[in-house]
């Protein structure tokens, strides 16, 4: 197969073709090739692909809903797009899952079906830490005091008796 691979990419290298080989590593990792094979990838432009921000997610299903015509909202591509950033598969999917699933059930498209449709893909939010310490600090401030979480924060000031 590397041999076959070889003769490839010299045809096409030969036609003047250009060859745009993807790889989740650089050629010098990628040992199991071959030394020729890997030295022939390592002799052409070598770039790191960053995956895309939210802006660019946006974008993608935008040109997906214009492609395909479908009825999506910019709020719920907001939604789908920071939701779901592993790939853009999995993203288009998303999107397809809750105009559908809107379609089949005649409902609007809107943030809160796409988050209900979404429910399994959209892992549950972690905490950040500084949620973790401001918990910590009401719940060991109501322990002092001897009142609830609840009473640290609610509405009423009042000095308890």
């Amino acid at each position: 197969m590397r041999e076959e691979l070889l003769h490839t990419f010299g045809a096409l290298h030969s036609a003047n073709k250009q060859i745009v080989p993807s790889s989740d590593r650089p050629p010098k990792q990628l040992t199991h090739l071959g030394d020729r094979l890997r030295s022939r990838l390592e002799s052409g432009l070598i770039t790191h692909v960053q995956p895309p921000d939210q802006q660019a997610r946006v974008a993608l299903l935008q040109r997906r809903v214009e492609r395909e015509q479908l009825a999506a909202p910019p709020e719920v591509l907001e939604y789908v797009a920071s939701q779901v950033q592993r790939n853009v598969r999995e993203r288009e999917g998303a999107l397809i899952r809750v105009t559908a699933f809107a379609s089949l059930n005649r409902q609007q498209v809107d943030v809160r079906l796409a988050e209900v449709v979404l429910r399994d893909l959209v892992p549950d939010r972690v905490p950040t830490r500084e949620e973790d310490v401001a918990r910590l600090i009401i719940a060991q401030t109501a322990d002092y005091f001897g009142v609830t979480a609840d009473d640290v924060c609610g509405k009423e000031r009042g000095r308890a008796t």
